[in-house]
């Protein structure tokens, strides 16, 4: 096998070719090829016939998959899943199935396709094919809205656990998940801290889906739910406040809402923890430098860096502590009311 380097003109040619193996990965997952497989390898001419497929056209795109680690082919024509490849099944923990749907369905392409538009009137891609904002045109759709909750768990998969082993949740009574979704980051975090009772406040429909997974981890007890706009209000009086992935949802304005908000509503020796892929300065590669172009693309957000942190907290009455690295691509930026 030759392990020389590609030479530099086709490593930037095998990244022009991404958006092959993007295809590859979503097709694959809309046709829910996890499940087709779930009683052990079939012929690729059996799921043809199941799914009225020409035959051998998706006996390449089985192949191209196997040559990518997703399939095995145990026998000619005959594939088998992999351990890569059982995270494609919709009940998969770490629900990888939900985050490709999500991630890269065809309204976020379209909105991608918008980029020369993008960077030349400053809107988002989404806004630009749909005539309205990424939440606003999820909202609509209670189905996609869902999917992309769940997606959440498999772009972040375990990290509340790591953010539990990086800081001390213990200190506080109280915590307060603002636009906590379903409630599995904080009910992840409060399964390694037994001391504070917490509230996860999201939009109503966001956060009608969290009871059920907190009685499913034995939390509903510690963990109450409530629904609500983190733009007109928060709930007030919480020793912490946990803004998860949210920050980086919006432009800098809709930003200094949110702060100023939870800044009215926080204890006075409270905490603000803003949970973030903090961007490092400089050209250190990070996977939130690309994560980035997509925020301009849906939903006008951004990844920032510590100084764009601070500044931010600053303008909303917070002055930032320390920003702590985890175990995992997420960081822990603390902050106290001022």
């Amino acid at each position: 096998m030759n392990t020389e380097p590609l030479p530099l003109s086709a490593q930037l040619i095998r990244m022009g070719y991404g958006f092959m193996y993007t295809k590859l990965v979503y097709m694959a997952a809309s046709l829910n090829l996890g499940e087709r497989f779930t009683n052990g390898p079939r012929s690729s001419d059996a799921v043809a016939k199941e799914l009225e497929l020409h035959p051998p056209f998706l006996y390449r795109f089985m192949r191209a998959l196997a040559g990518e680690g997703i399939l095995t082919e145990v026998e000619e024509g005959v594939f088998g899943l992999t351990t890569l490849g059982e995270c494609l099944k919709p009940d998969h923990p770490d629900a990888a199935y939900a985050s490709i749907l999500a991630s890269v369905s065809p309204a976020v392409i379209a909105a991608w396709e918008k980029f020369p538009e993008v960077l030349q009137t400053g809107k988002t891609g989404f806004n630009l094919a749909f005539g309205q904002g990424w939440f606003e045109w999820l909202s609509e759709r209670p189905g996609l809205s869902t999917q992309f909750n769940q997606s959440m768990a498999g772009v972040f998969g375990k990290e509340p656990l790591h953010v539990a082993a990086a800081y001390d949740f213990s200190v506080f009574d109280s915590i307060a998940d603002v636009g906590g979704g379903n409630g599995n980051g904080l009910s992840l975090i409060l399964s390694q801290h037994q001391g504070p009772r917490g509230l996860v406040f999201d939009q109503p429909h966001v956060v009608a889906e969290a009871p059920a997974l907190l009685s499913e981890r034995g939390m509903s007890a510690r963990i109450a739910t409530q629904g609500g706009n983190f733009f007109a209000s928060v709930p007030a009086g919480f020793a912490a406040y946990i803004l998860s992935h949210i920050i980086h949802d919006w432009d800098d304005n809709r930003v200094v809402e949110i702060l100023e908000n939870c800044r009215r509503a926080i204890k006075p020796d409270g905490k603000l923890l803003i949970l973030e892929w903090v961007l490092p300065e400089g050209d250190t590669p990070h996977v939130a430098k690309v994560v980035d172009i997509n925020m301009m693309m849906l939903m006008g957000g951004e990844e920032r860096t510590a100084k764009q942190y601070g500044r931010l907290l600053a303008q909303a009455g917070f002055r930032m502590i320390r920003v702590i690295p985890t175990r995992c691509e997420c960081s822990i930026v603390e902050a106290v009311p001022v």
